[in-house]
């Protein structure tokens, strides 16, 4: 059918011609003292208007083009990707049970992983395989599925045990009549498939390529965590009960079956439960099909007593079974991970947006414009006139010209920086931050990279320029015709550029939903104030030199478009791992998903040094769930939902209390609701204590492995039924501690120091004047704004306990005028 224009189509209103003809003549008719007095086509005004119009009608519709063919590259660029992978940005580390289950599933030899409350914080998990496992295999799947919960563990989470399910298997006798002309073989086949897929309800799996060539979109295939066996599809669950009219209903569903004259069922022990129309499986067990009944029971080799049928037969004759070939076609190879490569993104049709010809080069030629110049026959007044014209045009034609070369531009507008400046300048002002000495080579270095920093706009000259050689001087001409292909039209390091460079960097953090805090609030200026003069001494300075206070605000405002640009490329990890734990098997200095987003909104670098050693800035997050408490004590509070925040109380900006403030609000903002934050400022030997502990509480969790971790010399807790949550003997050897033991005592010493730390002695009296005494709930905030802190100070007490009110003490000054 051939393409056609639909009559009644309504263009949008900044590509509706003679929508914006009439409203400009309109508007024109309208001014008081108005000398037009002829509208008409003809009239030269008219034209000149409809000429820019065009122009701006051509400019909407380009702005119309599909975001693919506004970000498609020149053919040179064809790998350019401005956005990360559709795989890598939509994807999340597990939010909920849910998610973490999907994780946990997501192995070859499991159909199922439920994870169930033990206590505040601490989980069971059951696994429920495709078939038995053998010693061997439920080893190597426990210590995978361990190492998977450790990399993936929410915060606040800690799992007790690993248990496999038993398997209980079901015997079927069934009396079949085959169809004419079915092969035996296959139809038993299809139906072991048929029935094994309802008992056992395995996990079913599709590319995610595969997916979205369904027509699915984005949001739904990768909806949560992104899982090695592919896109996982709805299923319901394995039955509890089997009914016998279900696997009827199945059996006569396959082609090749023609009738079930009866069909037995049969407890794991081998009995027959004769008249039984269901079977309830057993709890804590998992249900398979006996195959190694049914297929002899289809071979003829095993009879039931008094039986007087034959187990297949067609039109009363008795069928043979080809047990080899029968199990062949049973043999079911394992499920293998799908291709985890980046799905490329959708490129579009380069459209050549910037060529934008003027189109004052369209006008008639009474207008006296055109590529051969002036009319030689015109008079000195009518040529002038004529330039007068071109020069009032070339305002309007250059602004469109300028939009045109954004529209090419638009594509390095909206992609992620890029460039080694960025890693030379955070090693930079990490340096400033801890309050480091700079020599002179570092300040050279420094305005060394900022002449390398990227473009912040691109313009391009009105093309063609009928006119320009009369137009212009012959000094401006040759600088005017250079300006169209001149990337740079604004100093790097100037107020323009550092103000269209936070700009932009924030129009693509709010297309994420995310803002950062300003310079103004993180404190920068105070800190490269003191660093201003030494870099003005530099001699690759810029010349006319800056003074020190402009330097240090625009030194303040790099800094934060520096935290922009990492917050963006790093967004995946940070929005996605956002609630996620470290994984403290995997290493001494992982750091959990909240930690590096609260670092990365506060300009925070996390390396892996210490703290305490000189004013460096940095912070730790230590969760209360994972504080194993020792066999001989008690915590004073519950942990379970606590996580502690270790800070230095020293350095330029953490030593600043309005930037504690900051932090603290950064900290109540980010942490999930189930938790409590619980702030510790140290300072010093304080700090280097704690920092002591915490590592060597580390190493031992790390040696370890927590209470589930599966070790070859342990006992599997399914197998000999001891719980891995309780402590475990110190071995016989006089004076030997015990793995677990060790980490009980490192464990306990570290939850006293963040006790103390938390609630320090003495600090009632410092919150006198800010506290309320109540049965307060934990939201509840005595009708004031929303309190970016809260601590217990009656330390002992537990909280929601009706016979012990507690005392909560509010960081921020809040007037008591209720």
């Amino acid at each position: 059918m051939a393409a056609s224009i639909d009559p009644n189509l309504v263009l949008p209103p900044h590509q509706d011609f003679a929508a914006l003809s009439e409203e400009a003549i309109a508007f024109i008719t309208a001014q008081p003292g108005n000398a037009w007095t002829d509208v008409n086509p003809s009239e030269p005004g008219v034209t000149l208007l409809e000429g820019a119009l065009a122009g701006l009608t051509d400019l909407g519709y380009r702005l119309d083009h599909q975001m693919a063919d506004l970000l498609a590259p020149a053919g040179a660029e064809a790998d350019w990707q401005p956005l990360p992978p559709i795989d890598q940005a939509l994807p999340t580390q597990p939010v909920s049970l849910d998610d973490l289950q999907k994780i946990l599933t997501d192995h070859p030899l499991l159909s199922a992983a439920r994870l169930q409350p033990a206590a505040a914080g601490h989980y069971q998990l059951r696994l429920t395989p495709i078939r038995a496992l053998s010693d061997t295999e439920q080893m190597q799947v426990r210590q995978e599925i361990w190492r998977r919960f450790q990399a993936a563990r929410p915060l606040g989470m800690l799992l007790d045990t690993i248990t496999f399910l038993s398997e209980a298997k079901l015997k079927l006798y069934p009396e079949l009549e085959l169809a004419e002309g079915a092969p035996v073989e296959a139809t038993l086949a299809a139906l072991v498939a048929s029935w094994q897929r309802l008992l056992a309800a395995p996990p079913v799996y599709a590319a995610a390529a595969d997916c979205l060539a369904a027509g699915q979109s984005g949001d739904e295939v990768f909806d949560g965590p992104l899982l090695n066996l592919g896109v996982k599809k709805i299923q319901p669950p394995a039955p509890t009960q089997v009914l016998s009219s279900q696997l009827i209903d199945l059996a006569l569903a396959i082609p090749g079956i023609a009738q079930v004259s009866s069909l037995l069922l049969g407890d794991s022990d081998g009995r027959r439960v004769d008249n039984a129309w269901s079977w309830t499986v057993p709890d804590n067990h998992f249900i398979s099909l006996d195959l190694d009944t049914l297929l002899p029971w289809w071979a003829g080799q095993l009879t039931l007593p008094k039986q007087s049928y034959d187990p297949l037969h067609r039109k009363g004759q008795r069928l043979r079974v080809n047990l080899a070939e029968l199990r062949a076609l049973l043999a079911v190879p394992p499920l293998k991970p799908t291709s985890q490569a980046s799905l490329p993104a959708p490129f579009g049709r380069y459209r050549r947006l910037s060529d934008f010809p003027a189109f004052s080069q369209g006008l008639p030629a009474q207008f006296g414009i055109s590529a051969s110049g002036l009319n030689p026959a015109a008079t000195p007044a009518e040529q002038a006139m004529t330039l007068q014209l071109q020069a009032y045009l070339l305002l309007l034609e250059q602004q469109q010209s300028d939009q045109a070369a954004q529209l090419e531009n638009i594509r390095r507008l909206l992609e992620l920086p890029a460039g080694d400046w960025l890693a030379r300048l955070r090693a930079l002002f990490v340096r400033m931050l801890g309050s480091e000495a700079l020599s002179d080579a570092d300040a050279d270095r420094f305005w060394d990279t900022v002449r390398g920093l990227p473009a912040s706009i691109l313009r391009q000259g009105a093309q063609p320029l009928p006119l320009a050689e009369q137009l212009l001087a012959p000094a401006d001409l040759p600088a005017y015709r250079q300006a169209g292909g001149e990337p740079v039209l604004e100093d790097v390091l100037s107020e323009r550029w550092l103000d269209r460079t936070l700009r932009r960097l924030q129009h693509l953090a709010a297309r994420f939903g995310e803002t950062l805090p300003d310079a103004a609030q993180l404190r920068y200026r105070g800190v490269f104030g003191h660093y201003s003069p030494l870099l003005l001494a530099s001699r690759h300075a810029p010349v006319p030199a800056l003074d020190a206070d402009t330097l240090t605000r625009r030194l303040a405002s790099l800094k934060q478009a520096l935290d922009l640009a990492g917050f963006l490329l790093a967004f995946p990890r940070l929005s996605g791992g956002r609630g996620q734990g470290a994984d403290l098997a995997a290493s001494l200095h992982s750091r959990s998903g909240l930690e590096l987003r609260v670092a990365a909104r506060l300009g925070i670098t996390l390396d892996d040094g210490d703290l305490s050693l000189g004013k460096r800035e940095g912070l730790y997050l230590v969760e209360g769930v994972l504080l194993a408490a020792g066999p001989d004590s008690e915590p004073v509070l519950s942990l379970a939902n606590a996580v502690f925040w270790i800070l230095p109380a020293e350095g330029s900006r953490l030593g600043d209390p309005s930037f504690r403030r900051l932090v603290e609000q950064v900290i109540c903002e980010e942490t999930p609701l189930h938790l409590t934050p619980w702030v510790c400022w140290l300072g010093g030997g304080d700090l280097n204590r704690m920092e002591t502990l915490h590592r060597h509480w580390r190493a031992k969790w790390r040696e370890m492995g927590g209470p589930a971790a599966p070790s070859p010399d342990k006992p599997c807790p399914d197998q000999t039924g001891h719980d891995l949550s309780k402590p475990t003997p110190a071995p016989a050897a006089p004076g030997s501690w015990s793995r677990r033991r060790r980490l009980q005592d490192c464990s306990a010493a570290l939850q006293r120091a963040l006790l103390q730390a938390a609630f320090p002695i003495g600090d009632a009296a410092a919150w006198q004047s800010h506290i309320a005494v109540s049965q307060l709930d934990a939201n509840f905030t005595v009708g004031y704004p929303l309190v970016p802190q809260r601590r217990t100070v009656a330390f002992g007490r537990r909280i929601g306990d009706p016979a012990k009110p507690y005392v909560v003490a509010f960081s921020p000054a809040l007037p008591l005028n209720d």
